[in-house]
């Protein structure tokens, strides 16, 4: 790698004291060397103590903390990339604050398949972890010791990349600006945008050990509420409609079809209005529906 060369690595965070001591560790143990990297964390508005920890486990390195309150993650993506131009960086790498990269190698080994493949986007796979309270997670974290790795890893073309633990290289970021519209899925529109462009778009497989999204059990809700206006739940229901089209994409043929988009569209937004209807329901009402479905309608 030219010496001159520097990078960016952007941490986005927003009431993430949990993790992001032990997510940020484990970044300063990398071998790749550290008066090559800048840290830069944009921050969406923290409540707790996540700058206080930020700054205390950052002091003495090259690093920003940008505080971009009431960001979306793409907007906050969007300024990593600006501080990433301002700074001049050849290479760009997110990190989500509750990402732990075990293998002490990681950023090198992202930085060398960078080199080898040119003008990409480069995705480490990982895998998630669940725990059932903050002690369980405290626990787990203190136990963690970094490693190197030493697996055999394959590499394949992937439209579908999230960005917890992803490369892009500056050609790429300097044209590509993340949708600022899509508060879910903006990942995936961006990997599939930059192979529409001609760029690679890649996935390392074989690293699912050593990169580990740590997060505790909580009761997931869709971003559909039954409360929103009509207007709002049809945009919603887009959104959704064209991540599930882009996932239902081949690699080898990525062109944006519309008859097959509204299709796909009026496909979800009808399944999910019927959700939506029963929701509206009194409980006592389910009972009577499912009677009169399942005779097939008569009375």
């Amino acid at each position: 790698m030219n010496s001159i060369e520097k990078i960016d690595i952007c941490v986005l965070t927003y009431n993430s004291e949990l993790t992001i001591s032990h997510a940020l560790r484990f970044l300063l143990n990398q071998t790749f060397p550290k008066n090559m990297i800048q840290y830069v964390i944009v921050d969406g508005g923290s409540g707790d103590r996540t700058i206080e920890i930020v700054k205390n486990v950052l002091n003495g390195t090259d690093h920003k903390i940008i505080e971009a309150n009431g960001t979306n993650i793409p907007q906050a993506r969007n300024v990593c990339i600006e501080e990433a131009i301002k700074s001049n960086a050849q290479k760009l790498i997110f990190i989500d604050s509750d990402t732990i990269l075990l293998g002490k190698n990681l950023i090198e080994m992202l930085i060398g398949l960078s080199e080898r493949f040119g003008d990409s986007i480069i995705n480490l796979s990982g895998r998630s972890v669940y725990f059932k309270d903050k002690n369980a997670l405290d626990s787990f974290l203190e136990s963690l010791k970094e490693k190197e790795v030493n697996s055999e890893i394959k590499i394949l073309k992937s439209h579908k990349i999230g960005m917890g633990s992803t490369l892009i290289t500056k050609n790429i970021f300097e044209r590509i600006k993340f949708r600022e519209d899509l508060d879910f899925g903006e990942d995936f529109y961006y990997s599939f945008e930059a192979m529409k462009r001609g760029f690679n778009s890649l996935r390392v497989i074989g690293t699912e050990e050593y990169v580990l999204d740590v997060n505790l059990l909580k009761n997931a809700s869709s971003d559909i509420y039954w409360r929103m206006t009509f207007k709002k739940y049809l945009k919603a229901s887009k959104k959704k409609a064209l991540i599930r089209y882009l996932d239902s994409l081949k690699e080898d043929d990525l062109r944006f079809s519309i008859s097959e988009f509204l299709r796909v569209f009026l496909r979800f937004s009808l399944n999910t209005l019927f959700l939506f209807f029963l929701l509206l329901l009194p409980i006592s009402s389910w009972g009577s529906i499912y009677t009169i479905l399942s005779r097939g309608g008569s009375s």
